[in-house]
């Protein structure tokens, strides 16, 4: 579908020439075919504002049947108003945040990034031992001895559970040693999300 259309804008561009010569109509259709062609904002900004403009020209504000581009303006309009409407404050936003960086004060104050990291990995924690998983624990997969597998955090508790030695149930996933009382443990790659 890109190609055709690339072609048809080439094609365009090349019998045409000098663009401001043609109708406002036509003018709008190859702006329009631009930003088909390019995909750019500044080509969809340009194509609306022609859009407009043509519109004030010919008059076409009394409703009447609307063409096929100035139905997909009318689509585009609000999120380009809306957009525009806000360009001051996300200028001046960006401008406040420069300034913080320059004199590193607000959130680029180093102090501030230390105690915000420190909040951060405090909740998490939390969040790990409120779902009983203390945060030094790993995920492990352990087969007991009828073969059955029971995917589990926290080996230590496991072990006592089961009246195990939790360091020689470890020993059997990190040496490849013999099952621990009929026992074998194996860590799961949560990096690969494979055992």
């Amino acid at each position: 579908m890109r190609i055709p259309l690339v072609n048809a804008y080439l094609k365009i561009i090349d019998s045409v020439g000098d663009i401001s010569t043609l109708s406002w109509r036509k003018q709008v259709c190859i702006q329009y075919l631009k930003w088909g062609v390019y995909v750019e904002d500044e080509d969809k900004d340009l194509f609306i504002r022609m859009a407009l403009e043509w519109r004030k020209r010919e008059k076409r504000n009394n409703g009447g049947k609307r063409t096929i581009v100035e139905k997909r303006m009318r689509r585009l309009l609000p999120k380009w108003n809306k957009r525009n409407a806000l360009a001051p404050s996300r200028k001046a936003l960006g401008e406040f945040f420069q300034k913080q960086k320059k004199e590193k004060t607000g959130v680029f104050d180093e102090e501030y990034r230390k105690n915000r990291q420190r909040e951060v990995n405090r909740n998490n924690m939390l969040r790990q031992l409120e779902r009983g998983r203390p945060p030094s624990a790993k995920e492990w997969i352990v087969t007991e001895p009828d073969g059955t597998e029971v995917r589990i955090w926290n080996l230590h508790q496991y072990a006592l559970s089961k009246g195990l030695d939790r360091g020689n149930l470890s020993k059997t996933a990190r040496m490849n040693r013999a099952p621990h009382k009929g026992y074998r443990a194996r860590l799961v790659n949560n990096e690969w999300g494979e055992d």
